[in-house]
């Protein structure tokens, strides 16, 4: 992981009021968040049955490139929602 002048803590600041990711807050809200190698993945679901991860992949900026949305069932990668339908699927209107 390059080193920058931006702590994590910034950086996650800085997006958490990004309306994909207060959508999926919104849903789950007991969801855990990780900054490595410039994604912030934010996470929820017991890992054993349902689980979710929202990926927002960053150049070398901290501008996003990319957002992912991944479904899981018992650990497995079950559907990639696209990033123009993650609102549709949190069952959210787009902000």
């Amino acid at each position: 992981m390059q080193k920058t002048i931006f702590s994590d803590e910034q950086i996650l600041d800085y997006y958490k009021t990004l309306p994909e990711v207060t959508a999926f807050y919104d849903v789950y809200d007991d969801a855990d968040t990780v900054f490595e190698d410039n994604t912030i993945s934010y996470f929820a679901g017991d890992g054993d049955d349902f689980s979710v991860r929202m990926n927002l992949e960053l150049d070398s900026h901290y501008d996003i490139e990319n957002i992912t949305f991944h479904c899981y069932a018992k650990r497995v990668h079950q559907m990639d929602v696209a990033q123009e339908s993650i609102f549709a699927f949190l069952g959210k209107k787009h902000m």
